[in-house]
């Protein structure tokens, strides 16, 4: 089988990422969703439509831009068959790390570009947690879904592949067949030849 076959393309790769990318971001809404729903049935005062809205618009731009840090360079470069190798474990586990760190480069790059300072990124970091877990939630579903549609493509081409292959020819199976049959025959040959000698 030709394993070119099996590989996607880098701007499958990308359409894949982003696919994943805005299944993490589906995945925020509808946690934000849950917890706004919460609130309201215990009768704790919750943000303003608006203000919700704008924050969770807020987010999905830090996750793109995240994700051009490094969602992108992995969809562009890196294989399929090394992503589609990860167990479903690793694969999670993976995303989960990533989201952070490319939250922690966008962090970076606002903070030291506007102010030229690394304090104040510090003091952001230490004061808000709830970025990073939301990095977590979007980086791992996103991860998930990028490897859920790896496999995909690649299960699909590999079974178009072998509904193609015609096999052996006749011909050669036939020679194959003939060979066997010499194979087993002179061993049957010599055997009937010794019996006949000692009768």
């Amino acid at each position: 089988m030709d394993t070119k076959s099996d590989r996607v393309n880098p701007i499958e790769r990308v359409a894949y990422a982003f696919v994943g990318l805005s299944s993490g971001d589906a995945m925020l809404l509808l946690y934000r969703l849950a917890l706004r729903a919460r609130a309201s049935l215990v009768a704790v005062h919750t943000e303003p439509l608006i203000e919700f809205a704008v924050t969770f618009f807020g987010f999905c731009a830090v996750s793109f831009v995240g994700w051009l840090f490094v969602g992108f360079p992995i969809a562009l470069f890196l294989p399929a068959r090394s992503i589609t190798r990860l167990s479903w474990p690793i694969a999670l586990v993976m995303g989960g790390v990533l989201g952070p760190v490319a939250l922690l480069g966008v962090m970076l790059t606002v903070h030291v570009g506007t102010t030229g300072s690394v304090s104040a990124m510090a003091l952001a970091i230490i004061s808000g947690v709830s970025p990073y877990a939301y990095s977590i939630l979007i980086s791992s579903v996103s991860s998930g879904v990028y490897v859920a549609l790896l496999r995909k493509q690649t299960r699909s081409r590999h079974i178009t592949v072998t509904a193609l292959d015609p096999g052996p020819s006749r011909e050669q199976d036939g020679k194959a067949r003939v060979e066997s049959t010499v194979y087993i025959r002179k061993p049957l040959v010599r055997y009937l030849g010794e019996v006949s000698s000692l009768s």
